[in-house]
């Protein structure tokens, strides 16, 4: 992350990281970058784990007055799809 953005654990295994001045397709660059270092670290050495990350993301534009709490709902409920998308990769 840069200087700029905040990295902050809400619970449990829950982290939310705010990306300051960053438009979608960069949030989305973010995230390929986190998952791809997720996977070199699995990679690194024989582990009795593998580490995951699901990744939801929403942006707010300029002047847009949505709450925090909305804005963190809305990236927690893109987490959760995309669990369940990866699930269903899968099983099938």
């Amino acid at each position: 992350t840069r200087t700029s953005d905040v990295v902050a654990r809400l619970g449990g295994d829950e982290f939310v990281v705010l990306l300051h001045d960053v438009e979608a397709e960069g949030a989305q660059a973010f995230a390929h970058r986190l998952q791809q270092r997720v996977a070199r670290f699995n990679a690194e050495e024989a582990r009795p784990y593998a580490l995951s990350v699901s990744v939801g993301a929403a942006a707010l534009a300029p002047g847009d007055r949505t709450s925090l709490d909305e804005l963190l709902a809305r990236a927690d409920a893109a987490m959760y799809e995309e669990k369940r998308a990866k699930k269903a990769g899968r099983s099938a």
